[in-house]
């Protein structure tokens, strides 16, 4: 063999392997999900899971489901959008942006509350009344604009008239894991929420709430990222959550 050919024969196995370290080092890398703000918490559980059974690691970004619509318009580098809603997954497919949606999940809305006056109330609509002939305190809402959840409480308000009497007194967060939020810290005196931010086995807190069952079930789509690298394992993760393990899950946050 002659000195070149020996030459080239080594470069070629030193990039031989210099690609598949490559191949490792992005195999390796965290699988980037979009998730909704209801789904923060059971997200927590279900990675954990996922992680323990293919050893991928997943790092999540939990926002409103409409700031995260944009963010993926905008080339954010995620690999999967877990949305609380079936408009924005559905739109990204349209648009070319992202592979067929599927639903994952179905929330319900509740309102929530830490204030004991209120907890002896017997249904969401008794404890709104009993606000109102106090005539104070506020009541969280996620923006109807944006949030699914929020919009979904709206339109039971409006279902049951009681929107005019409630509106003035209304404070809108930006997601509904804020309004959760608003209500735990007693920033409000009782805030709409899903239902799986009210069933927070780690709170010591005392309170209560009640389901809203004039609002309709939320149904969430999950979809994979078209400019995804990862494109496989976030379809792996997707369908993870229509397995056994999963489903156990969702369900001890009240996801039908």
């Amino acid at each position: 063999m002659t000195d070149n050919f020996l030459h080239t024969r080594a470069l070629l196995i030193l990039l031989l392997a210099l690609l598949s370290s490559l191949d490792i080092a992005a195999a390796a890398e965290p699988l980037t999900v979009a998730v909704a703000a209801n789904f923060g918490r059971p997200m927590q559980e279900l990675s954990r899971a996922f992680t323990a059974e293919t050893a991928i690691q997943v790092r999540s970004t939990i926002a409103s489901t409409g700031t995260l619509y944009a963010q993926i318009r905008n080339g954010a580098p995620y690999d999967l959008f877990l949305a609380a809603d079936e408009e924005r997954p559905d739109l990204l497919h349209q648009q070319g942006l992202a592979q067929k949606p599927v639903v994952y999940a179905r929330g319900q809305v509740a309102l929530f509350s830490r204030d004991q006056a209120l907890c002896a109330a017997a249904t969401w609509q008794d404890a709104l009344h009993r606000l109102e002939d106090n005539k104070q305190g506020k009541i969280g809402i996620a923006n109807p604009q944006t949030a699914p959840y929020g919009a979904a409480a709206a339109a039971a308000l409006r279902a049951t008239g009681l929107w005019e009497r409630a509106k003035a007194r209304l404070v809108y967060a930006g997601n509904v894991g804020q309004a959760q939020q608003y209500g735990s810290m007693g920033t409000v005196r009782a805030t709409f929420t899903a239902r799986s931010l009210t069933l927070d086995r780690q709170s010591s807190q005392p309170n209560c709430s009640w389901p809203v069952s004039e609002a309709s079930l939320v149904v969430q789509k999950g979809c994979v990222i078209s400019h995804s690298p990862r494109q496989d394992l976030a379809q792996t993760f997707l369908d993870f959550l229509h397995t056994e393990p999963a489903l156990t899950i969702l369900g001890s946050y009240g996801y039908h």
